[in-house]
């Protein structure tokens, strides 16, 4: 039975701090609680934010040696870059938690802890009170120790909500059946045919998408505003650069320069396209197997092969399931649009159900 759900800070919970790991919302209470807290709470389940930060705008990274960044607006949420080390994202196990894993570093590290993480398919939970990163990526995945425990926490957080107009009518329920009935094709990272592709695809549209989202933050309604400042425009210049880390900035600035007129047909169209072509092709392997399951070393760095691995759920809108499979192997199990069961089986099948393999 599940007792509690972490929530991230990216998600919002009424009267609670909302600032996604950035000083640039330093301060900012949530007005209101998002509709997988509201279903939660109506479900008996205690919602509580995460005791370290599983945010959605990424701060600098910490320094050589681990040490965390220090803010002077009493900010004690990090994002994931200070818990990129060899002891990966520091998920609560004991708890399932909700967090938007728009880059995939959280699927990655998930599987490092020996946990799980799943991304539902886009529209299945609703994105309302979760902070804007990435919109046409942004969809609240859990983490969990228990794979049982995370399909649980799907059943009660899914369904169709008003207020975002991507969900869809059907309620995510559990149904166990034998993995047997289940095709699926096994390969690893370099026998899927476009992962650079996708990692790139990936950048040029999270970049363009995330330099709209942030333009809202600029010290005037709310968050951090900058001290130093004589006129409006300074305001607005050294509030942003005062409240962002360098991967903020340098998303902005690439993805800014992508939406220009000089650089929009060349880049941002053609990703847009090629973003098309990678989901056609996925879809098109689902269509001959039920599951494509895609093996990764879990001893290796979140690098740009990674990055291009785990934006797949993403960029495609599918469901998919990170987990561990033993002997420094990670898997990331990749379904049909709406079929989590088919995930679910084969997590069983590996044993995950108290998040251990065999």
């Amino acid at each position: 039975m599940i007792k509690s759900v972490y929530i991230s800070n990216d998600i919002m919970v009424k009267g609670l701090p909302a600032t996604a790991g950035s000083k640039a919302l330093a301060g900012f209470a949530a007005p209101f609680s998002a509709t997988t807290v509201e279903r939660l709470r109506a479900a008996g389940i205690e919602a509580k934010h995460t005791p370290v930060g599983v945010a959605g705008f990424p701060s600098d990274p910490p320094a050589v040696g681990g040490a965390r960044p220090v803010c002077d607006l009493q900010v004690t949420e990090f994002s994931f870059y200070d818990f990129l080390d060899d002891n990966g994202i520091a998920l609560p196990q004991d708890a399932p938690t909700l967090c938007n894993d728009y880059c995939g570093a959280h699927k990655f590290f998930a599987a490092k802890n020996r946990m799980v993480y799943l991304h539902p398919t886009y529209g299945r939970v609703s994105r309302f009170g979760l902070i804007q990163a990435v919109s046409s990526m942004d969809q609240i995945g859990i983490a969990g120790k228990d794979v049982t425990q995370v399909f649980r926490t799907l059943e009660i957080i899914s369904g169709r909500d008003e207020r975002d107009i991507a969900t869809f009518d059907e309620k995510y329920k559990i149904e166990e059946y034998d993995v047997a009935e289940i095709p699926a094709v096994i390969g690893s990272t370099s026998t899927y045919p476009f992962l650079d592709t996708a990692a790139a695809v990936h950048f040029i549209l999270s970049a363009a998408e995330f330099s709209n989202n942030v333009s809202r933050y600029d010290g005037v309604k709310f968050g951090c505003r900058s001290k130093n400042y004589k006129s409006l425009e300074q305001l607005y210049l050294n509030s942003r650069g005062e409240g962002f880390g360098t991967f903020i900035k340098t998303a902005v600035i690439a993805g800014t320069a992508l939406l220009s007129k000089d650089y929009y047909a060349d880049y941002y169209e053609k990703a847009l396209r090629l973003r098309r072509h990678i989901k056609n092709e996925t879809e098109s392997l689902l269509g001959k197997y039920a599951v494509i399951a895609l093996t990764f070393d879990i001893h290796k760095e979140f690098d740009f092969e990674s990055a291009g691995l785990f934006s797949l759920p993403a960029l495609t809108g599918l469901p998919a399931l990170s987990l561990y499979n033993g002997d420094g192997q990670g898997l990331l199990l990749i379904a049909r649009p709406r079929a989590e069961n088919d995930l679910l089986a084969m997590a069983l099948a590996l044993n995950m159900g108290d998040g251990e393999v065999d």
